[in-house]
């Protein structure tokens, strides 16, 4: 039902994730189903966890299950105020051995790069958009491996109280169903030209806004196409007048293994995101304030959104026709967006990541704009107390069970934990990569260092 093989197709000891391309995203819908199905409730631990199960992981999770004691109910997302960081500077890509080679510049060309190669260093560019996109693509990378991960330098903001001007007139794109027609919806009397993929937009919303005072209009476009936006720009009403606000929120996800991102796949996430911003810029010129929708998963990385997380740090960096330019990194919003879905959302609880009540979300969208802040604000549901790796330096989890798992160690002769124990030119491998990859193999069962036997 989720993963649209044949039953008979899907053979015991399958790798999900290696031999049938199941992403840890769709994994947790798996699981979702078989919970309601069978009327079985992971921990969240288990969860984060089984991201990483094969078949037969599955049917011994779903054999224990049963005598295991319920769980609890999964924690809701608090009304209290979000924390909004400012970053101190755009942040580079992860440290690393010197850069690599020459890479293509252009954004499509790069992460199709990426994906080929898995390079071990950043290529070298002076390419702004080229370093912001490796960045958030290795990343995404580097939390998959289990390297560490640092939380960018930041410094933590007030918002004002104050409402946003009254009456403004926005062009806002990514349509009427998702976080951005609940954010625009905070300002007052706006007139409002949403732009959306779809031939026409949700009645209900466009009737909700019209309740609260706005003047909503819509107009369906590609946005990866400069023509198609320029045709829909051009229905903005001449009695508005000028643009005073635009809100990129559009964006499209295409989660899993960055060895099977398909052509399709980078367009579709790239499009949106950096060539919709480029055409909607050309097509308005320029406006005094510009807002884009990001992700904190730019910054802080998450296996399996290495072309999401990519597209947005590219976003962050892309130059607009703007007299301000603020980039709003969200977390997860519950109940609305990419991440509505239980099942991911559970796992992002599982992985230290907290979903963002819908109303304090919009609330902190109003207080953003009528801010003077610039550059790239990340707003937390929760402030994360650090990143650390989802197993040890160098180890990849293959398999895992309540009772054991199957763990790869790779060994890659620039890590400094190789390179530093260098004989004729030979890396070795100590000791002490073995008992870290041991301990990180036991917190991974959830078992002390001492339940070695």
């Amino acid at each position: 039902e989720v993963t649209g093989y044949p039953a008979e197709f899907i053979q015991s000891g399958a790798d999900l994730a290696e031999d049938l391309g199941v992403d840890s995203i769709r994994k947790m819908e798996i699981l979702g189903v078989l919970e309601k199905r069978l009327g079985v409730r992971a921990r969240d631990e288990d969860f984060a966890a089984l991201a990483d199960a094969g078949v037969d992981d599955l049917v011994s999770w779903v054999e224990g299950a049963s005598s295991a004691p319920p769980s609890q109910a999964p924690e809701a997302a608090s009304p209290s105020a979000p924390t909004v960081v400012v970053l101190d500077h755009p942040a580079q890509p992860p440290a690393g051995p010197p850069a690599g080679p020459p890479a293509p510049t252009l954004p499509d060309e790069l992460l199709a790069w990426l994906c080929d190669t898995d390079p071990a260093a950043p290529p070298a560019t002076d390419d702004p958009v080229a370093t912001a996109l490796t960045a958030g693509f290795l990343l995404c990378r580097d939390r998959a491996h289990g390297r560490p991960v640092s939380l960018p330098s930041s410094r933590a903001v007030g918002l004002p109280d104050a409402p946003p001007p009254e009456g403004l007139v926005v062009v806002a794109t990514g349509g009427t169903t998702g976080i951005v027609a609940r954010c625009v919806a905070q300002l007052p009397g706006a007139r409002v030209l949403f732009l959306g993929r779809r031939t026409a937009p949700d009645p209900a919303v466009m009737e909700a806004l019209e309740h609260a005072g706005l003047v909503p209009r819509y107009a369906a476009c590609d946005l990866a196409d400069a023509e198609s936006v320029a045709r829909a720009v051009a229905t903005l009403p001449t009695t508005w007048g000028r643009v005073d606000l635009v809100v990129h929120g559009a964006g499209v996800t295409r989660d899993g293994p960055i060895d099977r991102a398909t052509t399709a796949d980078r367009h579709a996430v790239l499009g949106p995101k950096l060539a919709g911003a480029t055409h909607l810029s050309q097509a308005l010129g320029p406006v005094p304030t510009w807002v884009d929708f990001s992700s904190v998963v730019a910054h802080v990385g998450n296996p399996g959104q290495a072309l999401y997380a990519a597209a947005n740090r590219a976003l962050e960096a892309l130059p607009v026709a703007a007299e301000r330019r603020l980039s709003i990194a969200w977390t997860a919003w519950a109940d609305v967006g990419m991440a509505a879905d239980p099942a991911l959302l559970r796992l992002l609880r599982a992985r230290g990541v907290h979903p963002l009540n819908v109303e304090a979300g919009a609330r902190t969208f109003a207080q953003l704009v009528a801010s003077d802040l610039c550059g790239t604000a990340l707003v937390w549901a929760r402030p994360p107390e650090g990143l650390t790796p989802l197993l040890g330096p160098l180890t990849q989890r293959r398999r895992w069970t309540p009772r054991g798992g199957r763990w790869v160690v790779s060994l890659d002769p620039s890590d400094p934990a190789l390179a530093d124990h260098v004989v004729a030119g030979r890396p070795l491998v100590p000791a002490a990569l073995w008992l870290s990859a041991l301990h990180a193999a036991l917190a991974d069962l959830g078992r002390p260092p001492h339940a070695v036997h």
